[in-house]
């Protein structure tokens, strides 16, 4: 789940706020969804728009992404230097499985709690710690506040997308 959503310029208290906002705003869109097309939970997790993803694969994309950029996050704000995976800046590195017992209220749930999470660590990070560094395994170097960046723009475009699978299948 790729797209164009620039976050160059983005803060790290506007990075924790959109990162708090997302469960509500995802939540948001499937309610809309079922208000404007009763249909069944398992319905509306299989919807996809143009681009074949389903709104569960949006979701889980979401969810799983956020908490690689948590860990990463994480690394790089109690570590030197740490090497991170080629994912934390690469979507083509990210691959999630849906697992199919997994429902849309639990999907909802985990973003509820990763988000969560990941606020609260961005939250708590001093304004020194955002220059914080740590490299990819082609060298490249990763700051604190490209991590919180990415998630930002991740949970966007992520949400648009789905919003886009909803209003293709309704």
């Amino acid at each position: 789940m790729t797209g164009a959503f620039d976050v160059s310029s983005l803060m790290a208290p506007d990075a924790v706020a959109a990162v708090r906002s997302f469960p509500r705003r995802y939540r948001g869109a499937t309610t809309g969804a079922f208000a404007a097309d009763p249909c069944t939970p398992e319905e509306l997790m299989g919807r996809s728009g143009g681009d074949g993803v389903t709104v569960g694969e949006h979701l889980q994309d979401t969810v799983s992404t956020l908490g690689l950029l948590e860990q990463a996050l994480r690394q790089v704000l109690r570590s030197d230097d740490p090497a991170l995976h080629p994912a934390v800046l690469d979507p083509a590195q990210r691959a999630w499985d849906l697992p199919a017992s997994v429902d849309l209220d639990t999907l909802l749930a985990m973003l509820d709690d990763q988000c969560e999470d990941l606020a609260a660590l961005m939250d708590a990070a001093p304004t020194s710690d955002w220059g914080r560094a740590g490299h990819i395994a082609d060298g490249a170097r990763v700051e604190a506040i490209t991590i919180a960046r990415e998630a930002a723009r991740v949970g966007a475009v992520n949400l648009r997308a789905l919003e886009a699978a909803l209003a293709n299948a309704s």
